[in-house]
């Protein structure tokens, strides 16, 4: 379903926008619906399901993006603990489990001079 997890895109327009904020409008206070998704981001990954248990429409998550430096930092910085916890998760299941295919995957992604990937 589009819309549910950032695209990279994105990812990288919102980090344009905050790398141009000022540090004191990166640290003014966030709102509690706000804290309440970026915290819920960073447990389920993906927005429907942090607007959802923060109980939030998702278009203010747009809204705070384009409005709020210190949401955007907190934002970005939730994708990417999100997208750790994945990684974590994979080479647990990769190299624990001795899951072939799952070390291939993230072998290529890691090492792509060397699989010859992109």
């Amino acid at each position: 379903m589009p819309g549910m997890h950032p695209t990279q895109k994105f990812l990288n327009k919102l980090m344009d926008a905050s790398s141009k904020d000022s540090p004191e409008e990166i640290v003014e206070p966030m709102t509690t619906n706000q804290r309440r998704v970026v915290e819920a981001y960073a447990r389920t990954g993906t927005l429907t399901g942090a607007s959802r248990s923060a109980n939030v429409d998702r278009s203010a998550h747009y809204r705070w993006c384009r409005e709020s430096a210190a949401y955007r930092a907190a934002f970005i910085q939730s994708e990417l603990e999100s997208r750790d916890a994945v990684l974590t998760t994979c080479r647990k299941v990769a190299l624990e489990d001795e899951n072939v295919s799952m070390l291939i995957h993230l072998s290529r992604g890691a090492y792509p001079e060397v699989f010859g990937t992109q």
